[in-house]
C-alpha cells in the first residue's frame, strides 16, 4: 500500500490559511472582550450614580465633593463607600491596573486603583434641586487616573496624550459616562469635544 504524505507546499498553504484566519478573528475576539468589559464598566458607573443619589438624599441634596486625593476621608470615592459597600466599582476592567496622570496614582481605600473622575467643579456641594439638566450633565466618567474631570483641567491634561480634560476613551475608542440622574452610556470623545463645557455645566450654552 502506497502512502502519500503532505508536501511542503501543502503544509505552507495550510499554515498560510491558519495565519489569515487568525489575523481576521483575533481582532474580532479582542473587540468582543472589550465590549464585555465596557458593559461591566457601565454597571460600575450606574452603581456610582446610585450611590451618589443616596448620599445626596442624606446630605441636603448635595453631591460628594473633591477635597483632596482619594486617600482622604472627605473625598468623593471615600464618601460613597458607605453607600456602595464595594470599592471595586471604582475600578474599570479595562483600566484595572490603574491609570496614571501627571499627579500619579490614586486609590480607593488605599488599594483599589481609581479609574474614574468626577465633575467636581460643578457638583461639589451642588444641590440636586438646582440641577438644570440632570439627564445631560456628566457626573462621573472614565478618566486617565485623576479623580477629577472637566474643562477646568484642560491646561494640565492637555499634556497627557490620548485624553481630553481628564477623560479616557479606552473602550474601543469610546468612553463611558455616568450622568447626574443616575443613567450611564458610552460616548464618543468627539461628541464631547464639540462643546465640552456644556456636558459638565448645563448653564453653558
Amino acid at each position: 500500500m502506497n502512502r502519500r504524505g503532505f508536501t511542503l507546499i501543502e503544509l505552507l498553504v495550510v499554515i498560510a490559511i491558519i495565519a489569515i484566519l487568525a489575523a481576521i478573528l483575533f481582532p474580532v475576539f479582542a473587540r468582543a472582550r472589550e465590549k464585555a468589559r465596557q458593559t461591566s464598566c457601565l454597571s460600575n458607573l450606574r452603581q456610582i450614580g446610585t450611590a451618589t443619589l443616596l448620599y445626596a438624599g442624606d446630605n441636603d441634596e448635595c453631591c460628594p465633593g473633591h477635597t483632596g486625593g482619594p486617600t482622604a476621608a472627605t473625598d468623593w470615592p471615600q464618601m460613597l463607600i458607605p453607600y456602595c459597600k464595594n470599592a471595586q466599582i471604582f475600578r474599570c476592567p479595562t483600566g484595572s491596573a490603574g491609570n496614571t496622570s501627571m499627579w500619579g496614582h490614586f486609590y480607593v481605600e488605599g488599594q483599589v486603583p481609581l479609574c474614574y473622575g468626577t465633575n467636581c467643579y460643578y457638583t461639589t456641594n451642588q444641590s440636586l434641586g438646582q440641577e438644570e439638566d440632570a439627564v445631560g450633565t456628566i457626573l462621573v466618567a472614565d478618566s486617565i487616573g485623576d479623580n477629577r474631570i472637566g474643562p477646568d483641567y484642560a491646561p494640565r491634561n492637555a499634556k497627557v496624550a490620548g485624553c481630553w480634560h481628564g477623560l479616557a476613551p479606552r473602550h474601543n475608542e469610546t468612553l463611558n459616562a455616568g450622568f447626574m440622574d443616575g443613567h450611564a452610556k458610552a460616548m464618543k470623545l468627539s461628541t464631547i469635544e464639540v462643546n465640552d463645557a456644556a456636558w459638565f455645566n448645563p448653564a453653558v450654552p
